[in-house]
């Protein structure tokens, strides 16, 4: 397993300082890509719809270190939470060793104000067109309920070991779904009932783990992974 993976971590985050200077900028992006790829119907054609998807792969570009024991991906998505109106962050940490094809690990950190018990919620979608109109499908399983591992002063964690979840007792390959599907949607639920929904293009992961695996992923389309 890749060794240090916290040290690493909080020297990204300090590297990453700078960046969320444009915080209001990603949020504006945040909000309106969402709306254009995952949320509502529009009619486009193709090439419209792939400026769209390499704007989102920029948006979303991971901070990536690289040490000899291994590489780290990091991503802050930024949202505006419904229980204090504050923007907040869902961070995702995917470890990589360099014998290996699959992840050490992709962990979810999100704020400590949810409910602990619920985990989080992980559903994937494709973008699909139907009729000349784009819009995006669900995968129709039940959701992926990833409990928290630990949870420390603000941040809680939920970690995907070797990119494996348990779901229905039954052993779901979470991986390979992040580099098959477009897209990916954390749900987590605050007390008193309601929650949180963060959405999540896939095409700029997609392209970069394909690029440690020395394997080159189109943004606008899918990239199916194979073992």
């Amino acid at each position: 397993m890749l060794k240090n993976p916290v040290s690493l971590f909080l020297l990204a985050r300090c590297q990453r300082k700078q960046k969320r200077t444009f915080f209001t900028v990603r949020m504006f992006l945040i909000i309106i890509l969402p709306l254009f790829l995952i949320n509502i119907c529009f009619s486009q054609n193709t090439g419209n719809v792939q400026r769209l998807s390499n704007v989102a792969a920029k948006t979303f570009t991971w901070d990536i270190i690289k040490t000899a024991r291994g590489t780290l991906m990091f991503l802050d998505v930024p949202y505006k939470c419904k229980i204090t109106k504050e923007n907040e962050f869902l961070t995702l940490v995917v470890a990589k060793e360099p014998a290996r094809q699959r992840p050490d690990f992709i962990s979810i950190l999100v704020p400590n104000n949810m409910v602990r018990a619920k985990g989080v919620s992980v559903m994937f979608s494709m973008n699909v067109k139907k009729d000349g109109i784009w819009t995006t499908e669900s995968e129709k399983v039940k959701p992926i309920v990833v409990p928290f591992e630990t949870c420390i002063k603000e941040r809680c964690t939920a970690r995907i070991v070797h990119g494996f979840a348990t779901s229905d007792g039954k052993k779901v390959d979470v991986f390979k779904k992040f580099m098959s599907f477009d897209n990916v949607n954390f749900f987590f639920q605050y007390p008193g009932g309601s929650h949180e929904i963060v959405s999540l293009p896939l095409s700029s992961f997609k392209q970069q783990y394909g690029k440690l695996l020395g394997k080159n992923i189109g943004r606008g389309t899918s990239g199916v992974y194979h073992q």
